[in-house]
């Protein structure tokens, strides 16, 4: 559908029903499927805001299940593993990382912990085990502010996570500050999926190297930094609508931030989950 056509589509559809309905992006159910702690598994996530409300958590973005694809194949599998999740939504990334056998405790605004907490709740991600829920906690932790104790009591990470965190009108400077502090309290290996888009739907950035400048922060700050470009062969990319003309790789990064006390990261051979996207009627 061209430009022109779609605001028309746009126009007829306000004019029979209201600008929330109109305007909201396609709802879906997300799939997952692989073995983990407990033998094998499939997560379903479904994309309903009538249990969280309408807010920019409430979508699975194509960063996390980059992110997810390349996690599952490290060492968050193995028993004992601790992930700290940053910005987690609704948090199909830490639950799969439960279900794969880490522990895991997903963090976000403060504000939004009561909508995240209600996707495990209300069972909008379906078919964790029992144990994979007792492996993932929820805590609030607002960037930029000091932490005045470890999130989830966790004495150790092995991994600092997060999806799709640096936007124009987020508080990176805050983000910045907060991984910094996390790394400093663990000595763990940060891994981000980083994507420069507008948020949360249109396809540029007011400041378009806002990405590659706050990652320039770290290695200007004596950090060790890498940065991977994602591709369709990417868990889940290829199954995600286009925008704009714009695949959902376009841009997409991974990048992996440590210090010289990071411990190098093991890959699980023949780890790999399967995805697929069911779209849903509004």
């Amino acid at each position: 559908m061209n430009s022109v056509a779609a605001m028309v589509a746009a126009l007829l559809c306000i004019a029979h029903g209201s600008v929330e309905t109109c305007m909201a992006p396609k709802r879906a159910r997300h799939v997952l499927a692989g073995t983990g702690a407990e033998g094998d598994f499939e997560l379903v996530l479904k994309e309903e805001t009538v249990a969280t409300g309408r807010w920019s958590g409430n979508k699975l973005w194509p960063g996390a299940l980059a992110l997810l694809g390349r996690l599952s194949e490290l060492a968050p599998r193995a028993p004992r593993a601790r992930v700290l999740e940053l910005g987690c939504g609704l948090p199909l990334l830490a639950a799969a990382l439960a279900q794969l056998g880490a522990e895991v405790c997903a963090t976000d605004h403060p504000s939004v912990m009561d909508q995240v907490r209600a996707a495990v709740k209300e069972e909008l991600i379906e078919g964790l085990s029992s144990s994979a829920i007792q492996r993932l906690r929820f805590e609030p932790l607002q960037w930029g502010e000091p932490l005045n104790l470890t999130p989830c009591g966790f004495q150790a990470v092995d991994l600092i996570v997060g999806a799709d965190l640096v936007y124009d009108g987020f508080p990176v400077d805050a983000l910045y500050q907060s991984l910094k502090e996390l790394m400093g309290m663990y000595s763990g290996t940060v891994m981000l999926a980083l994507q420069p888009r507008r948020f949360p739907m249109t396809a540029a950035l007011r400041e378009p190297r806002l990405v590659a400048s706050f990652l320039k922060r770290f290695a200007q700050d004596g950090f060790q930094v890498s940065v991977e470009a994602t591709t369709s062969e990417d868990l889940g990319l290829a199954q995600q609508p286009r925008r704009e003309n714009q695949s959902a790789s376009e841009g997409l990064v991974i990048a992996t931030i440590t210090t010289s006390d990071s411990a190098p990261l093991r890959r699980n051979a023949g780890s790999r989950l399967v995805y697929r996207r069911e779209e849903l009627s509004t």
